[in-house]
């Protein structure tokens, strides 16, 4: 199963998205194979201000990139047959 998730910012808090992915996969028996970032070009921020017209100051730093996680579903043993 392939998953494409990504740590973001909303109203201030820091979501850790990847994470919560994994968690929840592994719950439902899923195993985690491997995991590809994938990076963005990072481009210049706007200058955002708010209504009273003081600026918007960061909190968090900035994430340019999300995450392709890749699983499969864990394996059973199987039985060894005795030979004879």
């Amino acid at each position: 199963m392939l998953i494409k998730s990504a740590t973001y910012v909303s109203s201030g808090r820091l979501y850790a998205g990847t994470f919560h992915i994994q968690v929840a996969a592994e719950a439902l028996g899923l195993e985690l194979v491997d995991q590809l970032h994938h990076y963005a070009v990072p481009r210049p921020q706007p200058v955002r201000t708010r209504k009273d017209g003081s600026p918007v100051r960061q909190l968090h730093a900035r994430n340019n990139y999300s995450t392709l996680s890749i699983f499969k579903r864990r394996g059973r043993k199987s039985a060894r047959v005795k030979t004879p």
